[in-house]
């Protein structure tokens, strides 16, 4: 009896879908007391037949700019609402209060209108001039299905239930903010084919590097679907390619890291200026605070070329056979280059600043210290033991750590044997198990106040390819997440950053 009553309700329900028009009630919406959120942000949801609908228009406002990572469009003519990713968190920000339970707020009409998301066609429910969407149907995957495999849906979308708050939320496929730029790329040649990844590195390359996309016409075709970015047999990231042969990329920044960081060979100043003067024709040269300038010629080419001080060879141009006069000159105490071409004639200065081949600590400092603070505060020495020897290191003891102890960053890393960099406020760090910091005593008598102390803006480490907090530790309690400071051009990390090594 049952199996006759399922599937009478089956054909009736068939039946009455078949000649229901454009505009017919077909069911009704609820209110509901889950909270949904779409990549992060809260927005407005409701209950149709047991799942949670959001209003497509609310995704992206193209009225008042707002919207949750996609862009919308309709075609009248063919009656079609397109969403499609911006691969973005979005700038909705929205509030939103928990609803009640079961009130009935409109009908459900039956609707001619196609939705197509990430160019993949969804269930659409007219409600009333509206079109909503639901969370469940984009989010659900298998993990046998090409996209599912990486944790996303055919829609590019997953969906996060959580039973004991009572709120989903629908996250979307995310573009790295600086994808190829937050790992150390100076002077590298990146080529992608399709998602295959190969990097070399050239003295004479731009000092941002150079990257090269060449995508064959199937790969370009293959949208909205996620593939591994590949470099020598490892994978590195994930990427995305969008209609129009663009691609979006999610890469693992740690590993590219570790994988490209021996290509990079950074010459002393002694170096590079001997790989100029060995190699080049030198027709010019100048000086700046930073830099000796080499105005420099091979093969009827003339290159602009840094030694920087601190280390490292820049070339920042090259002159080819169209320009019949290249000369480094002085422009009121400015090195400047005198050009003249068939179309152009003048002069212009030469800037050697934002060459740097490792990042400054400075560029990362935020706010300093209160006045309050910075007085209770204090800068001296610690008293360090390394297996049973005595190291002292620069150390502050900054208010509000309580009884944790700053330590000079650098020194504890060289005599820990420690190979490090710091590239876009993160800092890479290889360590072993050969030296290990035992105890830190700070020097309070002979301490001083600081003159001044800021915290960086950077709250991690990534220690042997994993992503390790700065943290510090009250009265041996759980250990919270800090910030390293800067004081006197030196970067001070919790000491239990150097214990948390050895663990």
């Amino acid at each position: 009896m049952k199996k006759f009553l399922m599937l009478l309700a089956i054909i009736t329900a068939s039946a009455f879908s078949a000649v229901a028009a454009p505009g017919d009630v077909v069911g009704e919406i609820y209110s509901t007391d889950i909270l949904a959120y779409v990549n992060g942000s809260a927005i407005s949801s409701y209950n149709i037949g047991g799942k949670t609908v959001v209003l497509a228009e609310e995704l992206c406002d193209n009225n008042t700019g707002k919207h949750y990572g996609f862009d919308c469009s309709y075609d009248n003519d063919t009656r079609t609402l397109t969403i499609t990713s911006t691969f973005t968190s979005g700038n909705a920000d929205a509030k939103i209060s928990r609803g009640t339970v079961g009130q009935v707020l409109g009908s459900v009409y039956q609707t001619d209108i196609k939705v197509i998301f990430n160019s993949v066609e969804v269930t659409g429910y007219n409600i009333g001039g509206q079109t909503a969407i639901c969370i469940e149907d984009l989010g659900e995957y298998a993990t046998d299905e090409h996209n599912g495999q990486f944790g996303y849906s055919k829609y590019l979308c997953n969906a996060v239930w959580n039973g004991v708050s009572r709120e989903i939320t629908l996250n979307t496929f995310q573009q790295d903010a600086n994808y190829f730029g937050t790992y150390p790329s100076r002077k590298l040649d990146i080529t992608l084919n399709d998602n295959l990844l190969s990097c070399s590195f050239d003295q004479l390359n731009p000092f941002g590097g150079n990257i090269k996309f060449n995508f064959s016409d199937d790969f370009k075709a293959d949208v909205y679907k996620i593939k591994p970015v590949i470099l020598n047999n490892e994978t590195v990231g994930q990427m995305v390619m969008k209609p129009g042969g663009m691609a979006v990329f999610s890469m693992n920044d740690a590993l590219m890291h570790s994988k490209t960081r021996e290509l990079e060979t950074v010459l002393s100043y002694g170096e590079a200026i001997e790989y100029v003067v060995s190699r080049f024709e030198v027709v010019g040269e100048g000086n700046s605070e930073n830099a000796t300038i080499f105005l420099a010629k091979k093969d009827d080419i003339h290159y602009l070329l840094f030694a920087m001080k601190n280390g490292g060879l820049v070339c920042d141009s090259k002159y080819g056979s169209s320009y019949s006069k290249v000369e480094l000159i002085s422009e009121n105490g400015v090195p400047s280059l005198k050009l003249e071409s068939k179309n152009f004639a003048g002069t212009m200065p030469i800037s050697t600043m934002g060459y740097e081949f490792s990042d400054s600590p400075a560029l990362y400092i935020s706010a300093p210290l209160s006045e309050d603070n910075r007085r209770r505060s204090r800068a001296g020495i610690a008293y360090l033991t390394v297996d049973g020897a005595a190291l002292t290191v620069p150390a502050v003891f900054a208010y509000g750590y309580n009884s944790e102890i700053l330590v000079d960053f650098e020194e504890p890393a060289r005599i820990l044997g420690l190979d490090y960099s710091m590239y876009g406020g993160v800092f890479y760090v290889n360590s072993s198990a050969e030296k290990h910091l035992d105890t830190a005593e700070f020097d309070i008598e002979t301490s001083t106040i600081p003159e001044s102390v800021y915290t960086l803006s950077v709250s991690k480490a990534i220690v042997n390819g994993v992503d390790t907090k700065f943290t510090y530790s009250e009265n041996n309690a759980v250990a919270k997440e800090a910030f390293p400071y800067y004081y006197n051009g030196r970067v001070y990390v919790p000491f239990s950053f150097f214990q948390n090594l050895y663990k």
